[in-house]
């Protein structure tokens, strides 16, 4: 079958996956309890980005989508590196220079460990608005003339249900009420990051935050979170956020040797 001319060909990975994890992520603990391999520094695209992304346009991909990872923008609270964001801000052009069309996500797999621990994460509303606002709109403001896209949140869901509900991502718990709150926070700021990126939504805020807190109820109607745990995948709930060049169609391994993703 062939493809249209201009059908995009995008990759995407987590930070973990590319630079591996930021000491103060949440991750990072994961890691050193023994509970997943020592990501090191990922695929070394912290180094090697540009090369990496030259590589990319060369096998013929159109998109890229790079994690801003909140843990290494923000290490504590109101602590913004700023050398970090001059790197992601070379990155992103080293993307538009291999005329590859940079997408940003602002949360892949790991969270700051000060945010989703210390403050309840996405479970929290007041937490929502104090740290993870504050995170898009900085986001926004600093990145925004740079990006072809956004994706807000990786699936949100399927986060929500591996940490709260199936225990095999952090924070490893097995409690359906949490699980409930998990889904619904994430899902909601999953949605209502769109606004500080210019992105246009049906009907007011209100009203698109009760439509989306709706849904999200909904993955735990009777018997849902039973077949979530059975499944071990909340992927399928989960919704998918275009930029100026509609969806990424390919997962990105992070360029590893072996092309394993970790």
């Amino acid at each position: 079958m062939a493809l249209p001319d201009d059908f995009h060909w995008g990759a995407t990975a987590s930070s973990v996956s590319t630079d591996g994890v930021a000491p103060t992520a949440d991750w990072s603990t994961w890691e050193r309890d023994g509970l997943a391999p020592r990501s090191g520094a990922g695929g070394g695209f912290t180094s090697d980005y540009a090369d990496d992304l030259k590589l990319a346009a060369q096998i013929g991909l159109t998109d890229i989508r790079v994690t801003v990872e909140w843990a290494r923008v923000e290490p504590r609270p109101g602590v913004v590196d700023s050398g970090v964001v001059d790197h992601y801000r070379e990155v992103l052009g080293a993307a538009r220079e291999a005329r590859l069309a940079p997408w940003i996500t602002l949360h892949h797999t790991s969270l700051p460990g000060w945010f989703a621990e210390d403050e309840r994460g996405f479970r929290d509303a007041s937490s929502r608005t104090r740290f993870w606002s504050r995170h898009v709109d900085r986001t926004a403001e600093q990145f925004d003339d740079l990006a072809a896209g956004w994706a807000p949140i990786e699936d949100p869901i399927g986060w929500a249900l591996r940490g709260f509900l199936l225990g095999t991502r952090p924070p490893g718990r097995h409690d359906p009420e949490q699980a409930r709150e998990a889904v619904e926070g994430v899902v909601v700021e999953d949605v209502t990051a769109d606004a500080p990126f210019g992105a246009s939504t049906p009907g007011s805020d209100d009203e698109d935050e009760l439509a989306v807190r709706d849904g999200a109820e909904e993955s735990f109607d009777e018997g849902g979170a039973e077949e979530a745990r059975a499944s071990g995948d909340g992927d399928a709930a989960s919704g998918q956020r275009f930029g100026d060049h509609g969806p990424l169609s390919t997962r990105w391994s992070g360029y590893l040797p072996d092309g394993q993703d970790k």
